[in-house]
């Protein structure tokens, strides 16, 4: 697959469970732009679809525009209808990754 410009393809994680920070945050969700490299992170408390949505489209969508893949795993904050319809809104494909699998989504795999 071919990456034809910047934030055309990322690909997103979740870290964690992580120790409990001040502000009360446990996980990171990471994206990466798979021609640059170059990554977007957040801490969240808690790995929800809520909180994924948000950190796309604030971080992602309004601040690099609207990629034309997304490459996550199967995890419910990643498979689920909120995702689905926020991607489908603004015409991004989903790509899942492999079960037991992770060197699918193996840019962003190694960077966490």
């Amino acid at each position: 697959m071919s990456v034809h410009s910047a934030f055309y393809q990322i690909g997103i994680d979740i870290v964690g469970p992580l120790p409990r920070t001040q502000r009360n945050k446990k996980y990171i969700v990471v994206a990466m732009d798979y021609l640059t490299k170059w990554p977007e992170a957040r801490a969240i408390s808690e790995a929800t679809a809520e909180k994924v949505a948000e950190f796309i489209y604030e971080q992602i969508i309004c601040q690099h525009g609207c990629p034309q893949i997304i490459l996550s795993d199967r995890g419910t904050h990643f498979n689920n209808n909120m995702i689905k319809r926020l991607l489908e809104k603004f015409n991004i494909n989903h790509l899942l990754s492999t079960p037991y699998h992770p060197q699918t989504n193996g840019l962003v795999e190694r960077f966490n």
